[in-house]
Formats: structure tokens, C-alpha cells, sequence
């Protein structure tokens, strides 16, 4: 039983680390391409609806952030739950705009400054935090 509650524990600090993580590198790209309009990776910027995809990807990760620190703080899965749904919305946007952007590697010989683009990065984080955060829900 204490293997299992320190265990627990360690999930909800691997998401609070995460979200910081992801929260963070979203916030910079989209600092970034606010205050200069440039995009920091030497990639291509993708919008949609007429903003940089990094505002959204900064929004989703700050949003798992304050879940984050909420489920730590109230203990209340329904943090959880929400997490979950906003990572699969993150793994959807961010997954769409990595097969977008990934084509050109193959097609074009396109490289990027950290070797995949930007959104393959959120895809991997939101990937992993839909995995954490269900698991602690069902649990």
C-alpha cells in the first residue's frame, strides 16, 4: 500500500515537472514570435485561425499547469480528468502540425534547429501527460 501511494505522488510531481517543462518552451517560442514576430527555431511558423501555433501549444500546457498544481494541492481526480482531455486535444493539434511539418524533412531535405520541429516535441510531452494523468485517474 505505500509502494503505491509514494508512487502516486511521484506521478503527480512528473506531471507538475512536465507541465513546467512544456509550459515554459511554449512560452518562450511564443514570447518569442510576439515581441520580435520571428520564429525563434528558424523553422517555419504554422498557424491557425490566424495565430502562431505556439499561442495555442503555450495556452494548453499553462492550462495543464494549473491542473496540475490543483491535483496536487486538492488531491481531486477530476484534475485528472481534465488533464487527460486537454492532453489528447494537445496530442491532435500538435500531432496534425508535426505530420505538416515533418513531410519537408523526407521531400525537401528541411532540417531544424532541434532536429525534429517544435510541435513533435509538445506531441512527445502532451503524449506522455495523457498517459500519467489517465493512469492516475483510473487508479
Amino acid at each position: 500500500m505505500g509502494c503505491a501511494i509514494l508512487a502516486h505522488m511521484r506521478d503527480r510531481y512528473k506531471l507538475l515537472l512536465l507541465a513546467v517543462a512544456g509550459t515554459a518552451f511554449a512560452g518562450y517560442l511564443a514570447a518569442d514570435k510576439f515581441f520580435t514576430g520571428n520564429c525563434t527555431l528558424t523553422e517555419s511558423c504554422s498557424y491557425f485561425l490566424g495565430h502562431p501555433t505556439c499561442y495555442y501549444g503555450f495556452t494548453m500546457f499553462a492550462a495543464i499547469l494549473l491542473l496540475a498544481i490543483g491535483y496536487i494541492t486538492t488531491n481531486n481526480k477530476i484534475h485528472t480528468k481534465i488533464m487527460s482531455i486537454v492532453a489528447l486535444a494537445g496530442i491532435i493539434f500538435s500531432g496534425y502540425f508535426s505530420a505538416i511539418e515533418i513531410v519537408p524533412m523526407f521531400t525537401s531535405g528541411a532540417s531544424y534547429t532541434l532536429l525534429l520541429p517544435s510541435c513533435t516535441y509538445g506531441l512527445v510531452f502532451y503524449g506522455i501527460v495523457l498517459y500519467i494523468s489517465y493512469k492516475n485517474y483510473n487508479n
